[in-house]
């Protein structure tokens, strides 16, 4: 039997443990109107991770960029399970960021999981499509234009070799690596302006 061990990033070097609250329990909380990932969308997520940083001590900034960044990741990767679960603030409200990666699992792969995003992108037809309404997003995140249009090229750079790892995997059933070699084959082409 194969495992996979990693050391725990809820603990301190003493072994304490750091809070950490998922962004839905976070966002949740008092808004009896917030029930699902549905209640949310990417570019208003942008804002509800400001609002924190006017009651804890997060670089907002910074936490903005790095989600936007695993948004990416996540659309090159098929990982379309990327929920407010599965996203955390680490640390209490004297110091407080962004948890790590965890549950990264490209759940595209399985036909009842092909989803783009967990949480919805409001997508303006009158930006364009997927690849242009991703650098307008962008912009709620903290980037400009030329930036966010760069980290989608960096992104598609340094996944471009996934395709040939998804073909080497010999514990994921076929059908399941064909759906997903599909499914970010389209992704990367619609991302990098290759079809429209």
């Amino acid at each position: 039997m194969r495992v996979l061990a990693v050391k725990r990033f809820d603990r301190s070097e003493q072994g304490c443990p750091i809070p950490m609250e998922s962004f839905y329990s976070v966002f949740a909380i008092g808004d009896k109107y917030f029930q699902s990932n549905a209640d949310t969308d990417l570019e208003e997520l942008a804002y509800r991770i400001a609002r924190i940083g006017k009651v804890a001590n997060l670089d907002v900034r910074a936490t903005q960029q790095e989600l936007y960044k695993r948004l990416l990741v996540a659309l090159f990767t098929g990982n379309g399970d990327l929920h407010l679960e599965n996203l955390s603030f680490l640390g209490g409200a004297g110091q407080v960021q962004l948890a790590p990666v965890y549950d990264p699992a490209p759940m595209r792969a399985w036909s009842r999981h092909n989803t783009r995003f967990a949480v919805p992108l409001i997508f303006d037809d009158k930006v364009g499509g997927l690849r242009e309404n991703m650098i307008k997003l962008g912009e709620a995140y903290q980037y400009t234009k030329k930036q966010a249009e760069n980290l989608i090229e960096e992104f598609a750079e340094k996944t471009k070799d996934y395709v040939f790892k998804i073909e080497a995997l010999d514990n994921v059933p076929e059908q399941n690596k064909i759906l997903l070699i599909k499914t970010v084959k389209t992704e990367r082409d619609i991302l990098t302006g290759k079809c429209n």
